[in-house]
């Protein structure tokens, strides 16, 4: 038995078929072309996303109820998809890789970002 996703086959996963690589594959590009991920601070903290949370083409930070007092960082891995990033905080974001200086969202703000050479970029 198989199913479709965006028009792609996807096998059933068992240990007879080979195509477990595949249906992971798919499973990753399905949250990159249609995800949408929301990032909730707990905290009044930077944060550092994991794959789970940067692997999509869609990405909210929201702050409910209002947690930050000040602006915060959210730092990226060094690679990751173009995508969309909401920040529904009342705090300005800045989305930058480690070490490096970043680029900032105002609250309330919506920027397109992708993974530059050294750093988040603007698209």
């Amino acid at each position: 038995m198989t199913t479709t996703t965006l028009g792609l086959i996807n096998s059933v996963e068992n240990t007879l078929q080979p195509g477990l690589a595949h249906n992971a594959n798919m499973g990753l590009l399905n949250s990159l072309i249609g995800g949408n991920v929301t990032r909730e601070f707990t905290a009044d903290a930077n944060i550092t996303l994991v794959a789970a949370e940067y692997q999509t083409s869609c990405l909210v930070f929201t702050d409910s109820p209002s947690t930050l007092t000040t602006g915060r960082d959210v730092v990226f891995p060094a690679d990751f998809p173009l995508m969309l990033v909401r920040n529904a905080t009342a705090q300005t974001l800045t989305l930058k890789k480690s070490g490096q200086t970043g680029v900032t969202v105002a609250a309330g703000a919506k920027a397109v970002i992708a993974s530059g050479p050294t750093d988040v970029e603007k698209a």
